[in-house]
Parts: C-alpha cells; sequence; structure tokens
C-alpha cells in the first residue's frame, strides 16, 4: 500500500468478461462529496495470501460532460493480478453477452447485495473486516432518477442501506418455467424505501472502452 492506509471498506462487484477480469463500483465512493481517495487505493483482499491487491487500469465517464456526472460508476481492471496468481481466478460472475442487451428484462423479483455502512468498519486491533454482506430483496417499481432502474423492497429494512453502493443487483425472472437470475446493474442510491441502481445496459459502454 505504499504511503496509503487502509481506511474503509465498501461494496463492489466482481465480473469476469471475456477472458478478462473486473471490478464495477460507483464514482461517488472514491472520489465523492466526503472522500477524495486515489484510484490506487482501491483494492481487492487475497484472503490466502493476507494482502491487497490494486487494479491496473480505471475507466471512468467524461468529467466534463451531464452524463458523466450522472453516471456514478467506474470500473477497474484486475486482468495481470489474476493471470499472475496475485488473486483467484474463483468467484467472478462471468457476464454474459446476453445481459448486456437493451432493454434489462423487466425481473419476477429483484435482489441488492451489498455491504451497508454500520458493516463498513474495519477493526485494526483484530485486523479484520465483515466478509459477509446483506442481501434485501424486493419488486420493480418506478425510479424517479434519470437513467436509472429501481425496486422497493418486500420487506421493511431496518438499516440504512448507505454502503451498499456499488454492489451488484440480480433480477429473477421465468425461463421455461424455471427460475434464473440475470445481473441487472450496480447499486447507486439507497433508502430505506427504494433501491435505485444503473442498468446494465448503461454499463456497457465502460467495457467498450476498456
Amino acid at each position: 500500500m505504499g504511503e496509503f492506509h487502509l481506511t474503509k471498506s465498501g461494496s463492489l462487484f466482481k465480473f469476469k468478461y471475456k477472458e478478462r477480469y473486473f471490478v464495477l463500483t460507483t464514482k461517488h465512493q472514491v472520489t465523492g462529496k466526503n472522500c477524495a481517495y486515489s484510484y490506487e487505493q482501491v483494492c481487492l483482499m487475497d484472503y490466502s495470501a493476507n494482502s491487497l491487491v490494486s487494479s491496473s487500469m480505471v475507466v471512468f465517464p467524461e468529467e466534463s460532460s451531464t452524463e458523466g456526472q450522472a453516471y456514478d460508476c467506474l470500473l477497474f481492471e484486475y486482468t495481470t493480478s489474476v493471470t499472475e496468481g496475485k488473486l483467484t481466478p474463483h468467484g467472478w460472475y462471468k457476464l454474459s453477452e446476453i445481459e448486456r442487451q437493451y432493454p434489462t428484462p423487466a425481473p419476477i423479483l429483484a435482489c441488492a447485495i451489498g455491504y451497508p455502512s454500520y458493516r463498513n468498519e474495519i477493526n485494526y486491533d483484530t485486523k479484520h473486516f465483515g466478509v459477509s454482506p446483506n442481501i434485501v430483496w424486493g419488486q420493480e417499481t418506478n425510479s424517479g432518477m434519470e437513467g436509472r432502474l429501481a425496486f422497493k423492497p418486500l420487506n421493511e429494512v431496518l438499516f440504512d442501506p448507505s454502503g451498499m453502493s456499488g454492489g451488484p443487483v440480480f433480477g429473477c425472472k421465468l425461463v421455461e418455467e424455471k427460475l434464473v437470475m440475470f445481473f441487472a446493474g450496480v447499486l447507486t442510491n439507497a433508502t430505506k424505501k427504494k433501491f435505485n441502481f444503473m442498468p446494465v445496459n448503461r454499463l456497457s459502454g465502460l467495457l467498450n472502452h476498456s
């Protein structure tokens, strides 16, 4: 880590696409109003070696455009770290071309996976942090935010979901009488009443420029 210190943990989405390994997270977690981290400080934990691994490349939207300001997502590449054995090739979601297609299918159910703020604390005395994320299930609803989709939780959310931003959102649909899950997008703005996320088709631009 050099001069940097481990200051917080957060939510992200690890996936494999065309033999390359990527991480998606929200831009506001890295360069938001209350934080200003270097891209080099965004690391994954290698539990086998008890070490932190940074990315080899970051792709981000153009700052000067309105689209860039609303986009709120960053793409980090970890292909080199995986091929060199610094990170395991297991545990990465395999993103298909079908899931990149527009539009995102209307789900029967949706779920968001991530670490809310109360679980993002790092215990320096015991040198560990939470490894089990929270999952919230819900049904599709209107987002009210430009360029976002959303779902409403099925049950009352008893915790503050802030901190879950950057985590994946999955949808469930019926295919030949079988329930199939698909990657729907990345959570960007969540309250106890509504979970807004960036749909997968809007994330394709980052992959096209990687």
